[in-house]
């Protein structure tokens, strides 16, 4: 990435480069999905981690990263086929419209017509899910991907 140093970003900072309020980042700080909510927001797709009170780019470790989330994604997965052919909470596999998952989101339309569109729209996707849910976006409606690996 272009000159990019590995020096702390303060909260300011951060929400410049994440177009967000100081309010939601100081919310996701403590999300144990922080780093792949933080990357789904980075306009570069970089993953940071906080600590020390500061916001650290982890440029060398993206590959290591992506790793470790999918291996810690397994067990959700399971969990998440054992529910589905009874009770999963009200999730159907129904497409959704764009309303309709911009209420489930809570975020603007124009928010998610610009991420749709995006590589790590899956990716973004789940981190704004309230279920930790991936969804994918196909012929003009949007798709819950509950077995998604």
């Amino acid at each position: 990435s272009q000159g990019f140093l590995v020096k702390p970003y303060s909260v300011k900072e951060m929400c410049d480069r994440f177009r967000c309020g100081d309010r939601l980042l100081k919310r996701m700080r403590t999300e144990p999905n922080f780093s792949q909510w933080s990357s789904s927001r980075d306009p570069e797709g970089i993953t940071w981690e906080y600590r020390q009170e500061k916001y650290f780019p982890l440029v060398d470790q993206l590959n290591q990263v992506n790793q470790e989330s999918s291996a810690t994604f397994e067990p959700e997965i399971e969990e998440t086929t054992a529910t589905t052919n009874g009770s999963s909470q009200g999730i159907s596999l129904e497409p959704y419209s764009v309303k309709k998952l911009c209420d489930r989101f809570r975020c603007g339309d124009r928010l998610l017509k610009r991420m749709r569109t995006d590589p790590n729209f899956s990716q973004w996707s789940s981190s704004r899910d309230p279920e930790g849910i991936t969804w994918e976006y196909r012929q003009g409606k949007y798709f819950p991907l509950l077995n998604h690996q």
